[in-house]
């Protein structure tokens, strides 16, 4: 409960502080929005750590491959760091370079979930294979 009261408290000073300043330096109140990320970003880091950590040990107790899982982290990790550069992007008005960095995301979720594809598409193989002997 207190990890989401300061992110909401880092979260209400940045626009307070954003709004103020945009009147005056318009360039400033866009590095205030990204020094605001940032804290943003490390204050939920711990948190995203105990997380994995606890998803990683019940994957070992049923004996899951913690390769396929650590790709699935990739492609979600991927996806939420394009979805946010193109946020920021959006933000300081470069809707055009947003629109680019989607894509890029895009094509790097396909290109980190092409082994998870293969992974799959041999296990199915090996599972027909098994069927029809």
């Amino acid at each position: 409960m207190t990890e989401i009261l300061k992110i909401a408290g880092v979260a209400v000073i940045s626009v307070l502080l954003v709004i103020i300043v945009r009147e005056y330096k318009k360039e400033m109140a866009f590095q205030i929005t990204i020094a605001a990320i940032c804290i943003l970003m490390l204050l939920i880091i711990s948190t995203l750590t105990d997380v994995l950590d606890s998803i990683k040990n019940i994957l070992g107790q049923y004996g899951f491959d913690s390769g396929l899982f650590g790709t699935i982290l990739k492609i979600i990790g991927v996806a939420y760091m394009a979805q946010l550069a193109a946020q920021i992007c959006i933000d300081a008005g470069e809707s055009a370079l947003a629109v680019k960095v989607e894509l890029a995301g895009r094509i790097l979720l396909i290109a980190t979930a092409l082994p998870l594809c293969i992974s799959i598409l041999e296990a199915v193989s090996e599972l027909l294979k098994e069927a029809a002997a």
